[in-house]
């Protein structure tokens, strides 16, 4: 018997590899005294890759911005799940 449709085996490799995405690829921020200033985007083991907007600091004191991983990671969850959705066979009326 087949569990998953060729459909839903897609749904499931694009998402696992925008979450590996989301998980390595991710925004940094210098916090400030009042305020955090992103400064790009970078590979997790490299930090920003934008040192041109690191006027405020050194790149060692950037860090990774949580806040906007986990929105980019419950985004990524949402649309894939709604996409699931979508093309199981479940969600097709029925013809008659």
């Amino acid at each position: 018997m087949n569990v998953m449709t060729k459909a839903q085996r897609i749904v499931l490799i694009v998402y696992c590899v925008l979450f590996g995405c989301c998980c390595l690829w991710i925004p940094w921020h210098i916090l400030g005294a009042s305020q955090s200033m992103r400064v790009g985007y970078g590979w997790l083991w490299a930090g920003p890759l934008n040192p041109e907007k690191l006027d405020i600091g050194d790149s060692n004191y950037a860090a990774p911005d949580l806040p906007l991983i986990v929105l980019r990671l419950l985004a990524v969850t949402a649309i894939s799940a709604a996409v699931g959705i979508l093309v199981s066979p479940h969600a097709k009326p029925k013809g008659g």
